[in-house]
């Protein structure tokens, strides 16, 4: 949450977070999904190694090393990834996608950010990239809104005007 007590909204510099639906990001939808990290097996696997390195007082560390290779391996055979939330860091650029029946992207980190409405009730604080450059009453939208750039989009064209976080110069 933030000073307005909003959330979906950077912390740091009140940017909301970008909302897009992943269908519309399709042509990038293989390589999401092959390089995103699916938050919620790293977490296991991060506590299951650190419930292990918590033995060290009566564990040497070669037994530490092959019970946390066991445990890890145990859990590999029965976890199903099927919707996991995934997220994926890359080029300054942070999306995540909630997992389960979720379809939808969040942009949580862009170099560039557009001014978007804001979104559905169940994304309170985002705003919604995909009516990002339909006016209202000729005016701009309210929320600065994070967003990714053109190459994210078929045939090289966001559905948008960006502008860069740093420098607030338009690149669309």
């Amino acid at each position: 949450m933030n000073e307005y007590n909003l959330p979906n909204q950077d912390p740091n510099n009140l940017i909301h977070f970008g909302c897009i639906p992943a269908r519309e990001l399709m042509d990038h939808a293989q390589t999401f999904y092959d390089e995103a990290t699916d938050t919620r097996y790293a977490g296991v696997i991060a506590e299951i190694a650190e419930a292990i390195d918590g033995l060290s007082d009566y564990v040497d560390e070669e037994t530490r090393a092959e019970m946390k290779q066991l445990a890890e391996d145990n859990f590999n055979e029965a976890y199903e990834s099927e919707g996991a939330p995934l997220e994926l860091n890359r080029d300054d650029v942070l999306i995540m996608q909630g997992g389960g029946d979720d379809p939808d992207i969040f942009v949580i980190k862009s170099l560039y950010y557009c001014w978007a409405p804001a979104c559905s009730p169940c994304a309170p604080g985002a705003g919604y990239l995909m009516d990002a450059d339909k006016k209202k009453g000729g005016r701009h939208h309210p929320f600065k809104t994070y967003c990714l750039d053109s190459s994210w989009f078929p045939e090289g064209k966001a559905p948008y005007k960006y502008y860069e976080v740093d420098s607030d110069e338009e690149r669309s």
